[in-house]
């Protein structure tokens, strides 16, 4: 694919996981707002999501890129890290075979890759292989931990459900929720 550098269509797309709601969606985009400042190129749109790379029905503005893309809003999509995308080889690999029927190349910049070359290309096929490979090993890591604790008969999740009185922290969909509701002004 042939990329004309003059006239760079960006989309910025950044996540951060749902478990951890400590993560500043900032570290990311303040050096990806930099790079495309950097190079000259026109920033089209930023797509957040506060979701895991897995949770396809959470993350609202990765369906948002994906339409975008298809219909042409941009040439380049820039992203901090390869696992803000993806954490699967097939699922990097799907849409990254879509992207590149649409004429979109794809930007790594901490894994410093760009698709629109063959070098980047490789490198990219590379870095989804060990990223694919880390998650195994603390799934792998977790099950066995798992295993583990009911083998010494230790009681896993919360003691009697939900109900034992202790306040907890709400996080995931309903802290978004009451997030929205208070810039809201509810």
């Amino acid at each position: 694919m042939v990329v004309d550098v003059f006239n760079m269509r960006v989309a910025v797309c950044a996540r951060t996981s749902s478990r951890d709601g400590d993560q500043n969606v900032d570290t990311q985009l303040l050096p990806l707002r930099e790079f495309v400042k950097s190079k000259g190129w026109e920033l089209t749109r930023e797509y957040i999501d506060q979701a895991s790379a897995r949770d396809l029905r959470g993350r609202v503005a990765w369906r948002d890129l994906q339409k975008d893309a298809r219909s042409g809003q941009f040439s380049v999509v820039i992203s901090q890290r390869l696992d803000r995308i993806a954490r699967s080889v097939k699922d990097l690999w799907a849409t990254l075979s879509e992207w590149d029927d649409l004429g979109v190349s794809f930007v790594s910049l901490r894994e410093n890759f760009d698709t629109s070359t063959a070098a980047g290309r490789l490198q990219m096929n590379i870095m989804a292989a060990l990223a694919e490979f880390e998650l195994d090993l603390i799934r792998d890591r977790i099950q066995d931990g798992l295993s583990r604790a009911r083998a010494e008969g230790k009681q896993l999740g919360r003691p009697n459900g939900a109900k034992d009185g202790k306040k907890r922290r709400t996080s995931g969909y309903r802290r978004r929720e009451a997030e929205k509701a208070m810039r809201r002004g509810e």
